[in-house]
């Protein structure tokens, strides 16, 4: 369907997403030092009443995913990290260590991805970053790629079929660019994380704030509905602590798509990329 076409006929339809509602966190950390401020059922807390029907999680050592996974096992989708105490954001496709402990992780079968990973074009020939792009297809687990342009397309050039999510709408969230990459990469998925003021025109907005979706990302949403996530990026603990208004941010503009289109972008396309196992079924 041509794009302009999607426009026009959306805009006589609002999405009926309401608080209580299903969403599928997509995207978000935790880290032991949050739980100096937080505690974990503080956590679930949050996610109950902000009806969060699932969530990715990442931490450090994985070791509070799988702590989460323990407690609400059915709503966790656990990716392992490459990052430990001695390798981290700067500098882990430098580390062999991490590599190695990464290939551990995995050979548990407790993960459905890895991630998030943060390269950038002057890294992206690593050879440990090759690794864990193979280790990837290995699984068949996709990638969460905090990344610039060139490094997703690296990816594809290591494995044309690997499944990338990349996260936060790219680091140059610009629809001319977003719109080739993926025409030209069918399992490229992209996360809204932490871009809600971006999508809604408040960055750098002098007065009162826009309750309304720019157009262009409108239409960009509505045209790519099916390979897009949601996310909340909870990467500190007081970003946790605000989860309550990150998720009305991000609820605000899925109530301005139509309903079929907010329901993918809301929990739809998480729930096809991360199916539920036969053991979560008996405890969900």
């Amino acid at each position: 369907m041509h794009f302009r076409y999607l426009l026009l006929t959306a805009l006589f339809s609002y999405s009926v997403i309401s608080h209580g509602d299903p969403l599928i966190d997509a995207h978000s950390h935790l880290d032991s030092d949050y739980l100096e401020e937080l505690t974990t059922n503080e956590i679930i807390e949050r996610l109950n009443r902000n009806h969060i029907d699932r969530i990715l999680i990442t931490s450090r050592n994985n070791n509070e995913t799988l702590k989460l996974a323990e407690r609400i096992h059915h709503r966790v989708i656990p990716f392992a990290s490459i990052y430990t105490d001695g390798a981290d954001k700067a500098d882990w496709f430098n580390s062999t260590e991490a590599l190695e402990k990464l290939k551990r992780d995995l050979k548990t079968g407790q993960y459905q991805g890895i991630g998030e990973l943060h390269l950038f074009a002057q890294n992206k020939n690593s050879t440990l970053f090759e690794e864990t792009i193979q280790l990837a297809s290995e699984y068949s687990l996709p990638i969460l790629m905090h990344g610039d342009k060139a490094v997703i397309e690296r990816i594809f050039t290591v494995d044309p079929t690997a499944t990338v999510i990349w996260a936060h709408l790219g680091t140059d969230p610009q629809v001319l660019l977003l719109q080739p990459m993926l025409d030209r990469y069918p399992s490229l998925y992209i996360d809204t994380s932490v871009r809600d003021e971006r999508i809604m025109g408040n960055l750098n907005r002098q007065g009162p704030l826009s309750k309304q979706l720019l157009p262009v990302w409108r239409e960009f949403l509505i045209h790519n509905q099916d390979r897009i996530l949601i996310g909340m990026d909870a990467f500190s603990a007081n970003r946790w602590k605000n989860y309550d208004q990150v998720v009305d941010g991000v609820r605000q503009w899925l109530d301005q798509l139509p309903p079929e289109v907010s329901k993918k972008l809301a929990y739809l396309n998480a729930s096809r990329l991360f199916p539920i196992n036969s053991q979560q079924k008996a405890l969900h």
